[in-house]
């Protein structure tokens, strides 16, 4: 019997090598395991929006400046949807094909049933194309607002673009005597989803700028014109953040966009020590880098209101705006009175004032 040398695959063995002095030299060659069979790629779905009938936390809506969205995709896959289904043509023949048919062959009688099925499918045909083009004229009045927004680089300029110019006028003045004006122009819009806050419909609006990044921003359009909610979009403080919790000034109250939970390290110390007073909740920004103790009421109205947003959120630190006051004389190192709940999200709706 005569021994057949059968040659291995290279890419199936590896050669052990050893170094002595300049050379390499062979030691052995060892047999790999065989390669992993490679998943295919999945198409990643389609995103999906949906009408939200509640008033979610607003982390949800303006937490972070989407950086990975992808406009391009998002608008291609919007620019579909606008045209009418090709299925709903074959339909409509087969439904007025079907009626003549039956109209041919049961008789006369029938014409005027005929009549009737016709007159359905126009109206529904002239209801979808009524849809088409009203959500196109919706599309680009956002757009145009948009676009106009970020191209007025001065506070007269945008206030014609934004919401309730009258009360925000003040703040955006305080706003921009602190902060760069400037604004990276509008390139393209990303996608569009609605929000219901209180009873007034935002738009959630993500597009790109021109520094190739994603934002998002809330819009409502009155009147037939797209205006901006600016106070979401630079997410207005009176005062620095972490400048004022660590001078804590005593004085008047002061509303400040927080994330507020409720106290898990037990810091009830100094004129807040009394637990069965008192409840602590957590506050910070996303932003900044401190954090202060806001104490209420055990059980007041603003203890009982704060629980439940905290808990509606799924039991995560909720986005609100509350009136911050520090005690004349206070000693605690952190600590502060809650005074005030302006509001239970980020955005000032309706009859909240600031």
């Amino acid at each position: 019997m005569k021994l057949k040398v059968v040659e291995e695959d290279p890419s199936s063995t590896e050669e052990v090598l050893r170094l002595d002095g300049d050379d390499v030299i062979p030691v052995a060659r060892l047999q790999l395991p065989p390669a992993p069979e490679r998943a295919s790629k999945l198409d990643s779905a389609k995103a999906e929006y949906h009408r939200r009938s509640h008033e979610p936390g607003v982390e949800k809506l303006i937490e972070e400046f989407v950086e990975k969205a992808d406009p391009e995709v998002e608008w291609k896959e919007a620019d579909q949807r606008k045209v009418v289904p090709y299925g709903w043509f074959v339909l409509i023949l087969l439904l007025v094909s079907g009626a003549v048919i039956a109209g041919l062959w049961w008789g006369q009688e029938r014409e005027e049933e005929v009549a009737e099925v016709r007159e359905v499918v126009r109206q529904r045909v002239e209801g979808d194309e009524a849809s088409e083009a009203e959500a196109l004229d919706l599309v680009e009045t956002i757009e145009r607002g948009l676009r106009d927004y970020t191209l007025a680089h001065d506070v007269e300029a945008k206030l014609r673009h934004v919401r309730d110019p009258e009360r925000v006028a003040p703040l955006m003045m305080d706003w921009y005597a602190r902060h760069d004006p400037g604004t990276p122009d509008f390139v393209r819009m990303g996608g569009m989803a609605p929000v219901v806050l209180g009873d007034q419909e935002f738009w959630q609006v993500v597009y790109e700028n021109e520094l190739e990044r994603s934002r998002k921003v809330l819009m409502v359009v009155e009147d037939g014109v797209a205006k901006v909610d600016w106070e979401t979009d630079v997410c207005y403080q009176p005062l620095e953040w972490d400048d004022y919790a660590k001078r804590l000034p005593e004085g008047a109250g002061v509303d400040f966009r927080l994330l507020c939970a409720p106290d898990s390290l037990a810091l009830y110390s100094h004129e807040f020590q009394n637990e069965e007073m008192w409840r602590a909740y957590q506050l910070g920004t996303r932003q900044g880098t401190e954090f202060l103790i806001g104490y209420v009421r055990r059980d007041g109205e603003i203890d009982r209101r704060l629980l439940a947003i905290y808990q509606a959120n799924g039991g995560k630190a909720a986005s609100v705006i509350l009136t911050l006051r520090r005690p004349t004389g206070a000693r605690s190192p952190r600590g502060v009175v809650i005074e005030k709940i302006v509001s239970e999200n980020w955005v000032i709706v309706g009859g909240e004032t600031k």
